[in-house]
């Protein structure tokens, strides 16, 4: 970096060239390490988003097979114990608040499922 009263062409290239490493370091899913703009456009990956729509079965299993009331700490521990990846309080939250939106879109008659 150089403090300069003119622009010249080196100064665009490497302003170019910063923007560019930039954008792919922000660009880059951490789990594959593929650049993935869902990243930059939603702030989630469409990896990640991926893995918190395949939590929403087992969500709903445990919480419909459960007789008694679950903390969040004893959701996810179970989900853990039976999912191939790691779950956090954060996926399972927000699963949660999903389905809840669902819910309500369901009750309203809003709601429209789709098969995939």
């Amino acid at each position: 970096m150089r403090l300069s009263p003119c622009v010249e062409r080196h100064d665009v290239a490497e302003a170019v060239r910063l923007m560019k490493v930039a954008m792919q370091q922000s660009a880059t899913d951490p789990t594959t390490g593929t650049i993935d703009m869902d990243c930059i456009n939603i702030g989630v990956s469409s990896s990640v988003r991926q893995a918190r729509s395949e939590l929403s079965i087992p969500v709903l299993v445990l919480l419909r097979t459960t007789r008694s009331p679950l903390t969040m700490t004893e959701l996810v521990t179970q989900l853990s114990a039976e999912a191939k990846a790691p779950v956090s309080e954060l996926d399972v939250n927000e699963d949660l608040q999903g389905v809840a939106h669902e819910y309500e879109q369901l009750l309203d008659g809003r709601f429209q499922a789709t098969v995939s």
